[in-house]
């Protein structure tokens, strides 16, 4: 959604105008109407709670947000939600295009000025917000970026582009012809144990891409698997990484680790890292196939040591990994970026973060 906001050079301006004002004239009038039945109710001396009005409890997402415990953790005070959910509610009526525009600015604005949560790597409470003015603090955001597109549509050609939702391991990759892409530049999940779908939960939220606990499970499987949380029984990639000795060697070390632990997650912790790097084989193998001979693909790698602080060389397994996969890839530089710290129990640890650039080989002639 967010992607195919950012490249559609075929928005009008105007229509965004006329579905903004619309937006911010009927979030505003119903919330109106919530306080008046909040002022009734204590003239009548009646309890009130935002969490029983009609324009929450009739929402599924205003559902979600209390049952799935988003609201009880304080994710999200119940004032800011409840005006988050009446914008968001009126951006879901547009036609797709308006829609993915005007979301792209209300979910920029979900977790650093209307929730209690930031980010510090993983998603945690700093702060409570019982109230933020946010049908204003949404008006602003789309008029800026409003702004943005007309200066960008001023200034350059509408240029073509094509945005497609899949997976590079499972055949999301089928589309794409063989040996037709010059150059690839991502940054995979890192092998840190993150859920990554806490960091984007309120967005998926209140978009209405989830709103029960199996639209969440449905999402996390798509997910390479990077954290505990979203190992599956039916998961098989670590096959495909069986025969390399630098991922047994990393297995090995974390399984010693995690005999005498009695967590779950611990001994789950094993079978994550083999699943991680056998989902990195079959995406390196689906990427040889539609990297041209000579192309490249950049990617931004962080060592890890997430798992009882033993040190695990990601960059360095993930360039093996992309070799030995049959792509016919290679390594053409691993230069270091930063270093993270951080800490794991009395344990400090401290690893670096990489840029791999990886080439197709050149097929050899006749």
């Amino acid at each position: 959604m967010v992607s195919r906001a950012k490249t559609d050079w075929g928005l009008h301006a105007d229509d965004l105008e006329r579905a903004l004002r619309h937006i911010v004239t009927t979030a505003s009038r119903k919330y109106a109407a919530c306080l008046e039945r909040a002022e009734f109710a204590q003239r009548h001396g009646q309890r009130y709670s935002v969490l029983l009005d009609p324009l929450f409890t009739s929402s599924s997402i205003g559902r979600y947000l209390e049952t799935s415990g988003l609201m009880r953790r304080g994710w999200i005070c119940p004032r800011p939600a409840l005006k988050t959910l009446l914008v968001a509610e009126e951006i879901r009526k547009l036609p797709i295009r308006q829609r993915n525009f005007l979301f792209l600015s209300l979910l920029g604005l979900l977790v650093p000025e209307l929730s209690n949560m930031a980010y510090g790597p993983e998603i945690y409470k700093k702060r409570n917000r019982r109230d933020r003015n946010v049908v204003r603090l949404f008006e602003i955001r789309a008029r800026e970026n409003l702004r943005r597109l007309v200066a960008l549509k001023a200034g350059y050609a509408n240029p073509t582009s094509t945005v497609r939702l899949g997976s590079s391991i499972n055949g999301g990759l089928s589309f794409i012809l063989s040996d037709s892409i010059d150059a690839v530049i991502s940054s995979p999940p890192y092998l840190s144990d993150h859920d990554y779908s806490r960091l984007m939960r309120l967005e998926l939220v209140f978009t209405g891409a989830v709103s029960s606990r199996d639209d969440l499970r449905a999402v996390k499987r798509t997910f390479l698997r990077s954290s505990s949380k979203n190992v599956y029984k039916d998961d098989c990639w670590t096959q495909h990484v069986a025969h390399l000795k630098s991922v047994q060697d990393a297995i090995s070390a974390v399984s010693d680790r995690a005999a005498n632990k009695s967590s779950g997650f611990a001994r789950v912790y094993p079978r994550l890292i083999g699943e991680y790097f056998g989902g990195m084989y079959e995406h390196f193998k689906a990427l040889g196939r539609v990297l041209r001979p000579g192309g490249y693909a950049a990617y931004v790698v962080g060592d890890q040591s997430s798992f009882f602080a033993v040190p695990i060389p990601t960059a360095r397994i993930l360039a093996n990994i992309a070799e030995q996969c049959e792509g016919g890839l290679e390594m053409a530089s691993m230069e270091p970026i930063r270093q993270l710290r951080g800490t794991r129990g009395n344990v400090r640890w401290s690893n670096s973060e990489w840029l791999i650039i990886l080439r197709k080989r050149l097929r050899k002639g006749p």
